[in-house]
């Protein structure tokens, strides 16, 4: 029997179905797994660093974590803030995603300090996730050196109710816009992947997410 060494993360832990938290419960316990297709026991000695933004003990209690995984994981817990409560590391943050995603698509744009500071007033329920998409997302659409505005198309941050809308809003008004043109050009996720430089699983989420909100808008 073969022996491995490794370090696994898991990402959002919660979202495992409770039928492979069993078999993740077992290859902690037991130290072993089989292969699919495999004929012999894989041996593992294997740690294990798991994140999520929900309350493990609460998906325990409603009964969708397995309260004997729950122990396995929670041996070395580390909370982290939402971003609204360390507003000092937005910056830096928009400065790093920028540099990132410049070298990504070939591009040198810049935030100017007065979006910056915007920004770093914005509540991002998302968190670090929101403000990388975001960032990725002015970067792609912006036609300007420096992003100077709360959106690319330079609309009033005011709608129809004189409610004002946050950078997020119109940010992903922008996106739902270019999506729903994409779809009536390119109809599948694979063209409009590469038409906007994207992998195409990332663009079959964010037009199922297009899709509900939509219904749900209708009703």
């Amino acid at each position: 029997m073969s022996r491995l060494t490794a370090v696994r993360s898991f990402d959002e832990i919660t979202e495992i179905p409770l039928h492979l938290q069993s078999k993740l419960l077992g290859v902690i316990q037991d130290k072993a797994f089989h292969k699919i297709g495999g004929r012999g026991e894989q041996s593992v000695d294997v740690r294990i660093i798991a994140a999520t933004n929900r309350d493990l003990g609460s998906q325990v209690a409603l009964g969708r974590f397995r309260e004997d995984l729950y122990y396995r994981l929670n041996v070395v817990p580390v909370q982290i803030p939402p971003l609204r409560q360390r507003r000092e590391d937005i910056p830096l943050l928009i400065r790093y995603f920028t540099d990132h995603y410049n070298r990504r698509y070939n591009s040198y744009r810049r935030f100017s300090d007065r979006l910056v500071e915007t920004m770093t007033s914005l509540p991002w329920k998302g968190n670090i996730r929101e403000l990388e998409n975001v960032v990725e997302r002015m970067i792609v659409t912006s036609t300007a050196s420096e992003i100077d505005s709360l959106g690319p198309t330079g609309r009033d941050t005011a709608g129809e109710t004189g409610e004002r809308k946050t950078l997020v809003d119109l940010l992903r008004e922008y996106e739902d816009t270019l999506l729903m043109q994409a779809l009536r050009e390119y109809r599948t996720t694979r063209k409009i992947a590469t038409h906007f430089g994207m992998s195409q699983p990332t663009v079959a989420r964010k037009i199922k997410s297009l899709r509900q909100r939509r219904k749900i808008e209708r009703r």
